[in-house]
């Protein structure tokens, strides 16, 4: 039994080495060799031990023979659980019988060897973790008992069959009487086998090897070839003994044939029933699980029926929420909201009250403001103040100012200088001349006539926006406009321009910094306004104190070095004209500005940061024309000339880059408006489909907003497609005019180059004569070369 065992281990061992799991160790499936060496067979069952064979499901395997944990948990099937079958099988060999539960020791029952008992107490664990731990290990301690087994006192170990033989058995000797010559001679005869000869209990033992046909004589025949041996019979004999032995000799072979197909034929049944009840059990175990599955899945549903319930009352509560901030927004908050989009061309969202006319919108802005403020606040947001050129316009404007109880607007016209009046688009003015006494700003009452009045007085407007995106009206429009006619005898002046003597002013209301007031300025062929006479000042006095309001400031064009104050364009500096209480001499208070407050007017010092003024004014004159004429005995001035001019150029050219990159960002974010909009109207159910790739949406934007390249909206629906493809619409059409923009700059770039040459070239100047053409040269042929030319 010992040996049997150790030879079923080490062939499991083979077999899990190659991570192969049996899963139906049992005797039937022991297999013997000629050689009674044993062989598992039937791996029919088998599985790879890293396999997903164990997943929840049918259990295999005999019972009897399956390791407990297989039943509470068909994962846990392994090496252990093979080990566990054949201790079962040990049990079964040295007490003939299954374990019961407890199991008794088989030294208890078959009186065995003592030293198998924890041997077979390891392999049958409950615990597969306590069991040995490969059936190598199990053979190990096996074979380390088999040499002494019974020795020292321990019991033999004898299987179930030993001791169910005969005290005594039968052997057939072939005998040879080679003293007789008789018939007899060469017959067999049957002989019992006493307990001299044989031990009882014990197992057959060959006979001594006499001959060669007494060895041929002990080979077993086959069962069906079985014939009795002659007999001799004798008088006074126990012939019946020897009879009912020779007949008992001839049922035997019978016997175990049919015991054998009996025994089969129960296997057979018993397997079936295994199965069967194997069968209905995996049935009532997936059945269970069946159950519990659709029971969860109930759970779940019901779980997730609640959550989508609670989702929509949540996104129903903030529908509801944002529905009431809607309908609590004034058009002055829509407005507000709208500016970028208003301010970057975009005309498709305006607040309620808005009027559609044929060519653009008006909209009533009923805030009092000054002239230039109104002016400044249109701008911010794309518009310009309301330019009703023909008399159509003004009779059904002052109606709606009627309808609105409004007693005057401000309007987009104003004086410009000397000359006649103009609006801030450009068209001509068509109506009789307001005139000047009141002031320089058009305003239109609800009678229906235009008067001036002055900027220091404060009144609502209407603003208008061209429906083509353009704003003709703005500043930098105006001034655009301006440049080209300076040299005529009536140049293009902005609307608010005034005049003295020879001189132009203009006051522009935008917080900006002197840097920036400077560059605007000069962009318009003017400078920041310079007072180095008397009279000048007086009248600049005059107009400021009809311009500005109390603690307003504007910048003048004073600056000053170590503690020297000078005017850039060269005119003397002579008396000052300080406000009460300046100057304070701050460290950082190195620019000029006029400052009207409640102590007094005049000049102050303050840092030229943005925010220190509440405007600026430029002037149009010759007043420093001779201040640094330009010849060889003063070359320095025609170097600062060059590098004042290099020096506007180059912010100029910054300042639309900048603007234009500002809009690439405002036009992503209104991109991403429209979207929300979009997302807002979804139903619920449409919502939640579409939240995962709304809320990812402004990732995949790019950071500075332009739209040209490649975006990814995996996931949207075709309108947001559509929304995209405006958006690109719109900064193509930026992009057109930024362009144009950036080559009307270098056009006038060039020509200033090439007035300064010539100014250089008269005053014989050939060194910079020859930087102007460098500095021509490197502005290039378009406005890629321009922009690379001033590093933007």
């Amino acid at each position: 039994a010992v040996q049997l065992i150790i030879g079923i281990c080490r062939g499991l061992a083979h077999a899990h080495d190659a991570n192969i799991i049996h899963r139906d160790i049992k005797p039937a499936n022991i297999l013997l060799d000629p050689n009674a060496k044993p062989k598992s067979g039937d791996f029919g069952l088998a599985a790879a031990s890293d396999s997903e064979h164990s997943e929840d499901g049918p259990i295999f395997g005999t019972p009897g023979y399956v390791a407990p944990e297989t039943f509470s948990n068909p994962k846990a099937i392994g090496v252990q659980s093979d080990i566990y079958a054949v201790g079962v099988i040990l049990y079964e060999l040295l007490t003939g019988k299954m374990p019961e539960e407890p199991a008794s020791p088989p030294s208890s029952i078959a009186k065995c060897d003592r030293r198998l008992d924890p041997i077979f107490k390891k392999a049958t664990r409950r615990n597969p973790a306590l069991r040995f731990k490969s059936a190598d290990e199990m053979a190990d301690d096996l074979e380390k008992i088999l040499p002494n087994i019974g020795a020292s006192g321990q019991k033999a170990v004898r299987t179930a069959a030993d001791r169910k033989a005969p005290a005594t058995m039968l052997k057939r000797r072939m005998t040879h009487d080679t003293n007789s010559g008789g018939k007899e001679s060469g017959k067999p005869q049957l002989v019992p086998l006493t307990k001299g000869e044989g031990a009882s209990g014990s197992r057959l033992k060959p006979l001594p090897k006499s001959s060669p046909e007494i060895e041929n004589d002990r080979r077993p025949a086959p069962v069906e070839s079985v014939a009795p041996a002659a007999v001799s019979i004798q008088a006074g004999s126990n012939w019946p003994i020897i009879r009912n032995l020779i007949i008992i000799a001839v049922l035997i072979p019978v016997i175990i044939f049919t015991w054998g197909l009996y025994q089969t034929k129960q296997d057979r049944i018993k397997k079936e029933l295994d199965a069967k009840e194997l069968k209905q059990k995996n049935d009532e175990i997936e059945r269970k699980a069946q159950v519990e599955q659709a029971k969860r899945d109930e759970e779940k549903k019901a779980l997730l029926a609640e959550e989508k319930k609670a989702l929509e009352a949540q996104l129903e509560k903030e529908r509801l929420r944002l529905l009431a901030i809607e309908n609590a927004r004034t058009p002055m908050d829509r407005l507000a909201e709208y500016r970028t989009a208003l301010f970057n061309g975009r005309r498709d969202r305006f607040p309620d009250n808005t009027i559609d006319r044929s060519s653009h919108f008006l909209f009533f802005v009923n805030t009092p403001m000054t002239w230039t403020k109104a002016s400044e606040f249109a701008e911010m947001h794309g518009a310009h103040l309301a330019t009703p050129s023909a008399q159509a316009e003004i009779d059904l404007l002052s109606k709606d100012i009627s309808d609105l109880e409004l007693r005057r607007v401000w309007i987009g016209g104003g004086a410009q200088g000397k000359g006649g009046w103009t609006w801030v688009s450009g068209e001509d003015w068509k109506f009789d001349n307001p005139g000047t006494a009141l002031g320089s700003y058009a305003s239109l009452s609800s009678s229906g006539v235009i008067r001036a009045r002055p900027n220091s007085e404060k009144n609502p407007f209407v603003i208008q926006w061209s429906k083509d995106g353009q704003n003709s009206g703005a500043l930098a429009a105006q001034l655009e406009r301006l440049v080209p006619t300076l040299d005529s005898p009536s140049p293009d002046w902005p609307p608010g321009t005034v005049a003295h003597e020879n001189r132009h002013f203009l006051l522009v209301q935008k917080p900006v910094s002197w840097n920036e007031a400077d560059l605007i300025a000069g962009s318009a062929d003017g400078h920041l306004a310079v007072i180095s006479k008397p009279l000048e000042g007086i009248f600049l006095r005059n107009f400021f104190d009809s311009a500005l309001l109390l603690e307003q400031s504007v910048w003048l064009g004073g600056r000053k070095k170590d503690d020297t104050w000078y005017w850039p364009n060269g005119e003397p500096w002579t008396k000052a004209s300080w406000a009460p209480n300046s100057p304070d001499g701050g460290p950082s208070a190195r620019a000029l500005r006029y400052l009207k407050s409640s102590a007094g007017v005049g000049w102050d010092d303050a840092s030229p940061k943005a925010g220190e003024a509440d405007g600026f004014i430029i002037e149009w004159s010759s007043d420093g024309n001779g201040a640094s004429a330009v010849t060889k005995d003063n070359p320095s001035a025609a170097t600062g000339q060059m590098a004042k001019l290099r020096g506007i150029g180059r912010r100029l050219v910054t300042r639309e880059v900048a603007d234009y990159n500002k809009y690439l960002v405002g036009n992503r974010d209104f991109f991403v408006s429209d979207v929300g909009t979009w997302f807002k109207t979804l139903s619920i159910n449409s919502r939640i489909e579409f939240e995962i790739p709304y809320q990812s949406l402004e990732d995949r934007l790019p950071e500075n907003g332009d739209l040209s390249g490649e975006i990814n909206l995996s996931g949207f629906p075709a309108e947001v497609f559509q929304d995209l493809e405006r958006a690109r619409g719109r900064q193509a059409r930026k992009k057109k005019t930024f362009d144009t923009k950036l080559e009307s700059l270098r056009q006038s770039y060039l020509m200033k180059l090439l007035k300064l040459r010539q100014t250089f070239e008269d005053g014989g100047l050939k060194t910079q004569v020859e930087s102007v053409d460098r500095e021509i040269n490197g502005v290039g042929q378009d406005v890629a070369a321009f922009r690379s030319h001033f590093g933007v």
